[in-house]
């Protein structure tokens, strides 16, 4: 029997928006004053995850200290006292007070197997840390997506990646996620999984044909689970039509919306290493700049009517080396487009190059503002 938490259901200003009470109230309010609001996307069911935030450094690609000083902080993650410092429960329950549901953990592959090797067994000592956020989150009532950011023989900034062609990295992924089903079995609908961080392919097929192997693996030992299944990179709302369809009512098609990456990712390099872009000139936030923004969610929402699928924004952010201004007028913008549709959303990121978040959990005026009831 499943063991679901008591407050399933009830995340802040999720599943309480989404639901309708009824056919003939639903028509009452729809004749209401004022411009028609879009029309909402599909929902996934029994989960009530709209509102989050992306947790990087704590469980994948630990940082040395001072990696990001430039943003506020000095401790890195790379021993257990930094990691305590930069994120622990205090942490995630002050990002509940501020109104967030969830948070999205990037986990690495190799601290749940022998020695780090993927042909390796896996190891119980590999989840300790991800057994801790999951009873924080439910202490605290916040959901937590655990999110695959590397896998053997995949890297989402390297262009060519091994695991598409190589049989025993695909077997190895297969084993983790079905030894993560089993373990969280038990667990409520509050826990998503989310199969792999931003797949890089220049073949579409090779990464349709990995999810399904991959999700198969999840529901040998979980049938109703929430799984989402990312577009390949750079996992913009037009690479969602590469996905098949695939035929379970759990799960979640994911996109990443960075547009206009010249704003976005401006005063960041090495992304601009990765995107072939030059991000050294300062970017204003527009109009221009905003309807690019919104337009990106206007292609996943009709992706998701056309489909008649649900879709979840797994990231999206402006770089912390833009101006505040600029910023809380992005964060603001974003978060009204995308709940206009009835889309959920995790932004970016907790302490780090998009810092919207940090101990005393939600610290950008853009996004708070975002969250006051309207």
């Amino acid at each position: 029997m499943r063991v679901e938490p008591r407050w399933l259901g009830q995340g802040r200003g999720g599943a309480s928006r989404r639901r309708c009470i009824g056919p003939a109230l639903c028509l009452l309010l729809s004749l209401g004053c004022g411009p028609a609001e879009p029309a909402r996307v599909p929902q996934a069911p029994a989960t009530s995850l709209s509102r989050g935030v992306n947790l990087l450094f704590w469980l994948s690609h630990p940082l040395p200290p001072g990696a990001f000083s430039e943003f506020g902080f000095q401790a890195g993650t790379d021993d257990e006292a930094g990691r305590r410092e930069f994120f622990d429960e205090a942490a995630l329950k002050a990002l509940a007070g501020s109104g967030l549901d969830h948070v999205r953990v990037h986990v690495d592959w190799e601290p749940f197997f022998a020695d780090g090797d993927h042909g390796g067994a896996i190891v119980e000592s590999g989840f300790t840390r991800l057994d801790a956020l999951i009873e924080w989150g439910e202490r605290h009532e916040v959901g937590i997506v655990v999110t695959a950011w590397r896998l053997p023989g995949h890297d989402f900034m390297e262009p060519l990646n091994p695991i598409f062609e190589d049989e025993t990295r695909q077997a190895a992924a297969e084993r983790l996620w079905r030894a993560m089903a089993q373990r969280y079995a038990g667990v409520g609908g509050e826990l998503w999984f989310d199969l792999l961080n931003e797949p890089r392919t220049p073949r579409p097929a090779d990464w349709n044909g990995l999810a399904r192997r991959l999700l198969a693996a999840v529901r040998a030992e979980d049938e109703d689970r929430i799984v989402a299944i990312e577009g390949t990179w750079p996992t913009d709302a037009g690479s969602l039509r590469q996905l098949e369809r695939f035929d379970d009512p759990f799960v979640i098609y994911s996109f990443h919306a960075y547009a206009p990456a010249r704003f976005t990712f401006q005063g960041l390099p090495w992304l601009g290493e990765a995107s072939s872009l030059d991000l050294s000139a300062e970017v204003s936030y527009s109009k221009r700049v905003a309807r690019e923004a919104a337009r990106s969610v206007t292609k996943a929402a009709s992706f998701a009517r056309e489909r008649g699928v649900p879709v979840w924004c797994g990231e999206f952010g402006a770089s912390a080396h833009a101006r505040t201004e600029d910023r809380n007028a992005y964060y603001r913008h974003m978060i009204e487009q995308l709940e206009s549709h009835g889309i959920p959303w995790t932004t970016m990121d907790y302490r780090g190059p998009f810092t919207v978040a940090g101990p005393g959990g939600l610290h950008l005026r853009g996004v708070l503002e975002a969250l006051q009831p309207r």
